[in-house]
Order: structure tokens, then C-alpha cells, then sequence
């Protein structure tokens, strides 16, 4: 192989690191609008499940139904799942409660996990809670995790709150999830001056991994693949 060649292979992957790092676009609330879907709803003039991210924020939102005699949901907890609609590098949900004045937080659950998933399954826990304080505001409880690579949210509540005279519910008001969308820019064969493919870089990797959201080592290691039809 020219070593002219080789210079320009050498140059596309550096490029190639470079995009990993660099490539993602402002970190935004990527769930406003979105699509939720839930266990169940209370749909009324002052709850429903559109609420939960229509970038509105404190007072009611979305209730799940009321549960009279018991917290503990874990046989059948209820969950929120939202469709982001493309897949994002997340880092970061926040919650916000329902409620004003001394209803604020009432229906913020006890026990609960935060999960994202590719493709809707299998799901991977990010954030599990329990015993977790009640909020006194409808100020965001905001949740940090290493960046993961996700399209869909679920929170999935297992223990509630008496929010309402002895009723159990898991209410929110908004939700929030910030992340930042990564795109790959593709690289091209070297070709010879005579208008031939002269070689190509093939199954580019970092720490063993294709298109890493991100990597937590100083000194990552680099793999590819080389193909040419010269010998």
C-alpha cells in the first residue's frame, strides 16, 4: 500500500475519534412533546397523560388510578414510558411533582427505578430509589447517570404516597430528560489516482465497542479493520 495511502487512512480514523467526542449537538429537553405511555390514567380536565411532557410545569399533570388499601405496588407497579422517537445520549432525567402548597409531592413515589432501553426491551436500570424523601415543592428531583445510549424511559413506581384521604397514586407533573443526539460522520475509501478503490477502514472501534456514547479511560484503545485489493 502507498504510503500516501496510509496517511489519509491514518487521518479518516483520527477524524473517527474526533467525532465521537465532538459530533453531539446542544444537550435539550429531548422529551418535550413526546409520546408517554402509562399503566393507567386519570383523564379529566385537570389530569392526564399528555401532560407529562408538554413543558409545563407545577400544579396537576398525570395521575395513575387510585389504589384505597395498600403503598406496596410491587406485583403490579404502574409505569410511564416515553418514546423519544430517535435514540439519544442520556445523562439525566428530572421529575417534577404534582401539586401546590401542602398537596406538593404527595403523589411522588416512595420506591422507584428509572430504566431505558434501545428497542422498548430488554430494559437496563439506571436510577433505583427507595425510602426516597417527599418532596415538599414541585421543584425537579433531577437524576444523573452515565451517559447511555437509549430511545426509550420508563419509570416504574413500586411504592406510593397517600396523596388524597388514604388513596394511593403516583402523579407527576412533568418530566424531563436531557440527552444529545450522536451522529457518525461516515468515511470514505481511499482511492488511487486511477480512479480505483485502493483501500477502505472497516469495523472502527473503541475499548472494544462500535460508536461508544462515551468512554471513561484516559488513554482508550483503537481497532480497525483495513481492506484493499493491493497486495
Amino acid at each position: 500500500m502507498h504510503s500516501k495511502h496510509l496517511l489519509q487512512l491514518i487521518s479518516s480514523i483520527v477524524l473517527y475519534c474526533v467525532v465521537i467526542s465532538s459530533c453531539d449537538t446542544s444537550q435539550v429537553n429531548i422529551a418535550e412533546g413526546k409520546l408517554c405511555k402509562t399503566l393507567s390514567s386519570i383523564e379529566s380536565d385537570s389530569w392526564s397523560v399528555d401532560r407529562l411532557t408538554d413543558g409545563e410545569k407545577g400544579g396537576t399533570g398525570w395521575s395513575s388510578k387510585a389504589y384505597p388499601m395498600y403503598a406496596d405496588r410491587s406485583l403490579y407497579p404502574e409505569y410511564i414510558v416515553i418514546d423519544l422517537g430517535d435514540s439519544y445520549a442520556i445523562d439525566r432525567v428530572s421529575l417534577y411533582p404534582s401539586g401546590e402548597g401542602e398537596m406538593a409531592g404527595k403523589g411522588f413515589p416512595e420506591d422507584f427505578t428509572i430504566q431505558v432501553s434501545l428497542e422498548g426491551e430488554p430494559w437496563k436500570v439506571v436510577v433505583d430509589e427507595s425510602d426516597y424523601p417527599e418532596p415538599t415543592n414541585a421543584e425537579a428531583q433531577t437524576f444523573r447517570m452515565k451517559k447511555t445510549k437509549a430511545r426509550f424511559v420508563r419509570i416504574e413506581a413500586t411504592r406510593y404516597r397517600a396523596a388524597d384521604l388514604g388513596e394511593h397514586y403516583f402523579q407527576l407533573s412533568e418530566i424531563e430528560v436531557s440527552g444529545r443526539e450522536t451522529r457518525n460522520v461516515p468515511i470514505k475509501s481511499t482511492v488511487s489516482q486511477d480512479g480505483k478503490a485502493a483501500a477502505a477502514v472497516r469495523n472502527l472501534r473503541c475499548e472494544l465497542e462500535e460508536d461508544p456514547v462515551g468512554v471513561d479511560v484516559v488513554h482508550p484503545r483503537l481497532s480497525w479493520n483495513i481492506t484493499s485489493p493491493e497486495r
